[in-house]
């Protein structure tokens, strides 16, 4: 005996996956609010801590911290405080970090900068 897939069998195996879908794209968007969330409230609570002649470093309460360099176009993320927040709590590799940490500055404090975390070459 012969099973045989019924149009309707492909239908409801189609709104399956199209509710798994939808499930899947709410979490993500909540996630991406708390990361947002996240982010932002360290950009809020930023001071200037030093200033030399080679970059700014800014800090905030809670001991997260970067580096500008203006000169070289560069802002170094703390790794231990920020950049391994977004590599463990929220899956992302380098390169969306650093897309995402470059548009969120220029959307919010109209920084334009190639970002890192503090440790990598190239400072």
């Amino acid at each position: 005996m012969e099973n045989k897939t019924t149009k309707q069998d492909i239908l409801d195996q189609i709104e399956i996956l199209k509710k798994k879908a939808e499930a899947l794209e709410d979490s993500n968007q909540s996630l991406n609010k708390e990361m947002d969330e996240w982010f932002l409230s360290i950009l809020k609570d930023l001071r200037v801590k030093e200033i030399t002649s080679i970059c700014i470093e800014y800090g905030n309460s809670k001991g997260e911290w970067m580096i500008q360099n203006d000169k070289k176009g560069t802002l170094w993320l703390s790794y231990g405080r920020v950049w391994s927040v977004f590599e463990s709590k929220y899956g992302m590799k380098s390169i969306e970090i650093q897309q995402y940490t470059k548009d969120m500055l220029l959307m919010h404090l109209n920084w334009s900068a190639n970002t890192g975390y503090h440790g990598m070459s190239e400072w």
